[in-house]
């Protein structure tokens, strides 16, 4: 319903004093990308999400069932241990196992799109704990 709101007020405000309604639909869409989503994060070699994770993955169906006409791409990440292909097949199976997740929770699958990224996106370069732990995740990214 915010996003309803939102959206409502933005077309209202441009209607007023926008130039066109490409400036409407820039603003809509800048409301929408706000999706207030959380990445999950892994077990080295983890196919399912750390349990203190998954209750972000409740919150972003609940959010994703608010805005019915947004579409996600589910990004799996890995660290940099494992070789290029064997973390690319962990990365698929880490989204997919996230979008099982939300389809549980009612999302349509036509409304998520699965990738792996393997290791090729660290969120903090190294070897180190705290970066292998944040590098083993999955990102939901808005199309």
């Amino acid at each position: 319903m915010k996003n309803v709101i939102i959206t409502s007020s933005l077309v209202l405000i441009c209607a007023a004093g926008c130039a066109s309604t490409d400036n409407v639909k820039a603003a809509t869409a800048t409301a929408v990308r706000t999706m207030p989503t959380e990445r999950v994060h892994f077990p080295t070699a983890g196919r399912a999400v750390l349990e203190e994770d998954l209750p972000k993955i409740s919150n972003n169906a609940r959010w994703l069932e608010e805005n019915p006409g947004a579409i996600v791409v589910i990004e799996g990440h890995c660290d940099e241990r494992g070789g290029r292909e064997y973390n690319m097949e962990l990365g698929d199976r880490r989204a997919r196992w996230v979008m099982g997740r939300l389809a549980e929770e009612g999302v349509e699958g036509s409304r998520l799109i699965v990738i792996s990224k393997g290791e090729s996106e660290p969120l903090e370069p190294g070897r180190g704990p705290r970066a292998l732990e944040k590098n083993r995740r999955v990102e939901f990214v808005l199309r």
